[in-house]
């Protein structure tokens, strides 16, 4: 198949290496600002788009911010994701086991298991730090248990919590912690207006049919595109260069693939290389990665 287009040759790809996700994040909030209020896009007529669910977060917080109005396209918003929302609810019960929505909640996933939870948080120490708070839930409840790691779905819902565990320790306590999710939330309220023209945050497989004058792919890096599952299989790592295929040609007039040499992942910084899908399409050599 030879691939064509009646337009004409627009701007190059553009391929930026940066040192972390809250890098990457600035460069592509900036770059949606500048297209909007320079170039005359229209925040619709652009999207962000990423293989994992839980890369939302960050451009969330950072479009809040910012004062750009953006929708989660095919998914919901980071803090109302139910498995962030549960986790959440132990937190607080820690804090003061008689909250009452978070009983609510907590009773939600079943009277035995709700009761087992609730003993274990009794027995957390409230006064820990924020990400050995969230570890400790996370390690004495029998919360996870909920979730079958082979399961796409659940997997998907497990990387969601690393992220949260990963937030909480850019904070020194739980209640700036928790202000901060708080503020956060206010943002999602003040994005339910009647807002039409909004920036698209969506993964990859949700973009599948559409176009966008602007794309940008974040996370290009060995572990996250391709993902961690599919690198020790060739028909997997096969469907991921596929699904890359999907995220590039979504794009109309600008293409933007990003990757970062680091990120925190459940409170552990990782590093990572480029996506060797990069280098093997030679948009990404040794010579001219520059962080």
């Amino acid at each position: 198949m030879k691939l064509w287009t009646d337009k004409e040759k627009g701007e190059e790809v553009q391929v930026v290496g940066l040192e972390n996700d809250e890098e990457e994040s600035v460069f592509v909030i900036s770059t949606v600002r500048t297209l909007i209020e320079e170039e005359g896009y229209s925040p619709s007529e652009i999207a962000i788009l990423y293989r994992v669910n839980a890369q939302s977060r960050i451009f969330e917080e950072m479009l809040i911010r910012a004062g750009i109005s953006y929708k989660i396209y095919g998914g919901v918003r980071f803090y109302e994701r139910k498995e962030i929302k549960d986790v959440l609810a132990c937190l607080r019960l820690v804090l003061n086991p008689q909250e009452k929505l978070s009983l609510d909640r907590i009773d939600k996933l079943g009277k035995k298991r709700s009761h087992a939870i609730q003993e274990k948080l009794k027995k957390i120490e409230p006064t820990l730090a924020p990400e050995k708070l969230l570890q400790a839930i996370l390690d004495k409840t029998p919360y996870l248990e909920l979730l079958d790691p082979d399961d796409e779905a659940d997997a998907s819902r497990l990387e969601n919590i690393k992220e949260l565990v990963s937030v909480a320790h850019s904070f020194a306590t739980i209640q700036d912690f928790l202000d901060t999710i708080a503020l956060v939330e206010t943002g999602y309220e003040q994005e339910d207006s009647k807002v039409e023209a909004r920036v698209n945050l969506m993964s990859i497989h949700a973009a599948k049919g559409l176009e966008f004058r602007a794309v940008f792919v974040v996370g290009l890096e060995d572990g996250n595109l391709p993902h961690t599952r599919s690198l020790t299989n060739d028909k997997s790592l096969q469907e991921e260069r596929r699904l890359l295929y999907v995220a590039i040609t979504r794009a109309q007039e600008r293409l933007y693939l990003t990757f970062v040499k680091r990120r925190m992942v459940y409170g552990r910084t990782q590093y990572y290389l480029p996506s060797q899908f990069l280098t093997e399409a030679g948009l990404v050599t040794d010579t001219s990665i520059t962080f």
